[in-house]
């Protein structure tokens, strides 16, 4: 009897010959890409439809920062809480929540809250203020956080507490003023994330409404400066559409890991990590790269072998229809030619004519490393997971990933949930772009600049030549550029043409 789970073979060739237009889309184009190619029919009929979507998005939006509480009540109404149930949740209602858990329950969130929050702070140190001299005085930055955040914590297949911790918290630590969550229907376990996470304010909301709430503004929501995490396609289409007023993080699409491994993985382990991420979603994006065919199949009839007894199987066997294999081919070549040499131009590393040495730790690069590399690179996904003995090796050279999950024992699964990282990552190629939600998200650079040569421009006194050095570079630019106005403000500040009385 054959399998029924298993993984769609793709040639490294294949993905590592894609266009540079392709390779911005990450794994959801290569899954589709390898494929059957839809009709000139279909693919019209799913640009109508999507079309059509966002209209609807768009009105939602647009009546939500038109008519305010009245016309985002009726959406609540008609998608989110039912007759008696609560529109806001206050402080009150995160801390008699968090007291009604059991002993367990609390122990966990109130460990996983605190990892959280010390890898928050720990980023928080590597920002710092600071200045340099400039000609007649000093220049430097500030570091500021956002006024007020809005945070999506999903509500509805599963119920994502540590989404929860893991939006609120960064903008605590981040010094944000205000922080209100949305949440279609919340239950306990979230009241009492908020609670210690530190959220001021739950509307029970989701949706494109909820996110138009938190952009806009309503008479009973304070409008946010950012609004922050995973949803589904009417959250991520409203997201998009209020960026051009708010800031937002990355817009987030079908979640993605991609495994590289090497014969030396255990087989058991990759697999239950492939069955993790299958069963977030119908749509959720996997793939595996192996040294070898043998080490795929025995991944394979371990996906089987694990897989049978879980109450997600209907959502894993439909994630792993679009699950990908690719075995690096026989006989592969050192690094100066070949796949390697395509590898090492990935990762910014020179090629070298033979296996590649890392000179600080004095240990050779396999060259198969090089080529696992380039498939990582080329798909920029959300989470890359490293099951090969070496991995301090591979993974400089893994230039694009959301999160890099090092090491057999290193599980995307602990960073999912409470090792400390943000699993709010970038999918769909952006990880090429950009990194996951962190504190900076909710911090602002503002720059200063103090000149304190002569204050006031009537007064003659002596300047300091390199001073005058910058009132001339000032008076240059403005004639290159048109702009006498600019110049004449610079030359007032040089005691070398006066202002009228």
């Amino acid at each position: 009897m054959a399998e029924r789970l298993a993984l769609r073979r793709v040639a490294a060739a294949e993905l590592l010959g894609a266009t540079a237009t392709d390779r911005r889309r990450g794994m959801a184009t290569i899954a589709g890409t390898t494929q059957s190619k839809d009709s000139d029919s279909r693919q019209e009929q799913a640009a109508q439809e999507q079309a059509a979507f966002s209209a609807q998005v768009a009105d939602i939006c647009k009546a939500v920062a038109a008519g305010g509480d009245t016309v985002l009540r009726d959406f609540i109404k008609r998608f989110d809480i039912q007759a008696g149930e609560k529109l806001w949740y206050g402080p009150e209602d995160f801390v008699q929540a968090l007291v009604e858990l059991g002993p367990a329950e609390r122990a966990v969130l109130e460990r996983s809250a605190a990892r959280i929050r010390a890898f928050a702070a720990m980023q928080l140190t590597s920002l710092q203020a600071g200045s340099c001299p400039v000609p007649g005085g000093q220049a430097g930055q500030e570091i500021l956080p956002l006024e007020s955040a809005g945070c999506y914590v999903p509500g509805g297949r599963y119920p994502l507490v540590s989404s929860a911790l893991m939006t609120i918290i960064p903008a605590r630590v981040s010094g944000v003023g205000q922080v209100t969550v949305a949440c279609p229907q919340p239950g306990r376990l979230i009241l009492a994330a908020c609670a210690l996470a530190g959220a001021d304010r739950l509307l029970a909301a989701g949706g494109a409404h909820a996110i138009a709430a938190l952009a806009y503004g309503t008479e009973t929501v304070p409008a946010c400066d950012i609004v922050v995490g995973p949803g589904n396609r009417w959250v991520a289409a409203a997201k998009q559409l209020v960026s051009s007023f708010v800031r937002i993080d990355a817009l987030a699409g079908p979640s993605e890991l991609l495994v590289l491994a090497d014969d030396q993985a255990d087989a058991r382990l990759v697999a239950a990590d492939l069955l993790a991420q299958a069963e977030h979603d119908p749509d959720a994006r996997v793939m595996l790269a192996a040294c070898s065919e043998n080490f795929v199949l025995a991944v394979e009839s371990e996906l089987n072998r694990l897989a049978g007894g879980l109450a997600s199987l209907l959502v894993i066997e439909k994630s792993l229809q679009s699950g990908l294999a690719c075995v690096l081919p026989a006989g592969l070549e050192l690094p100066a030619g070949g796949l390697c040499a395509t590898a090492a131009a990935y990762a910014s590393e020179p090629a070298p004519a033979t296996a590649g040495t890392d000179q600080a730790a004095g240990s050779t690069i396999p060259p198969e490393y090089y080529a696992l590399a380039a498939i990582a690179n080329r798909m920029a996904p959300e989470h890359l997971s490293l099951a090969v003995s070496r991995p301090e090796l591979l993974q400089p050279l893994c230039r694009h990933a959301g999160a890099v999950f090092s090491g057999g024992q290193s599980a995307e699964v602990f960073g999912d949930y409470a090792a400390g990282p943000n699993h709010t990552l970038p999918t769909g190629g952006q990880a090429r772009l950009g990194g996951g939600l962190s504190v900076f998200d909710f911090l602002r650079i503002r720059t200063w600049l103090r000149l304190d040569e002569n204050a006031d421009g009537r007064e003659l006194v002596t300047r300091s030549d390199t001073f005058l050095s910058l009132i001339d570079d000032a008076l240059a630019l403005a004639r290159m550029e048109g702009l006498p106005a600019h110049g004449l403000s610079a030359d007032l500040r040089g005691g070398r043409q006066h202002a009228q009385s």
